[in-house]
């Protein structure tokens, strides 16, 4: 990985796709030996997020559909709507990416419909705790019970917060100093 300048990894089907931004490609790797076994090419590549047999990847500000057998891509999001910060899919193929710029997630159905915003936006503030609104999510994941989590890049307190992406709400918290 020239520069080691690494955006995201997901896995699938055997294999682990890693984005670097240094050298713009995805590189695939066998998950059990390590192996690089091809090369993905896309512009400024960062998270990435398995949506069934596709790849879903953050370009530049834009976030595209990647057919990982032909390296294909073609965009959902157009560069310039988000400033993604991560990127996540759940079983249905529907996508949340995190956003610098207002400080929520925006959900999109799997053609890259916009279907709502998790959280309330602003970042960083001070006054009354608000659960809904969130300072820099980065990190997403869907659990099994289709909760979104969602880190926050944030020094104190850090915070981990799971919402219930069809009702638009938050349902647990985690709390901690480190």
């Amino acid at each position: 990985f020239p520069g080691y300048n690494l955006g995201g990894l997901a896995a699938a089907g055997g294999k682990l796709y890693v984005s670097c931004r240094a050298s713009n490609a995805i590189a695939v790797l066998d998950a059990k030996t390590g192996a690089r076994s091809g090369e993905i090419r896309l512009e400024a590549p960062g998270p990435l997020a398995v949506a069934g047999a596709s790849l879903l990847a953050v370009s530049g500000t834009a976030v595209v559909k990647v057919d990982p057998a032909t390296g294909g891509a073609r965009p959902l999001v157009p560069a310039g709507a988000l400033e993604p910060a991560g990127l996540a899919a759940d079983a249905s193929g529907a996508f949340y990416v995190s956003d610098a710029k207002t400080h929520q997630v925006r959900a999109f159905d799997a053609a890259g419909k916009a279907v709502r915003d998790l959280g309330k936006p602003g970042g960083a503030y001070a006054g009354t705790y608000d659960p809904e609104r969130m300072v820099r999510p980065s990190g997403l994941a869907v659990a099994a019970n289709g909760w979104l989590w969602v880190t926050e890049d944030r020094w104190t307190p850090k915070r981990l917060v799971a919402w219930d992406p069809k009702a638009g709400k938050v349902v647990k918290e985690k709390f901690g100093p480190t």
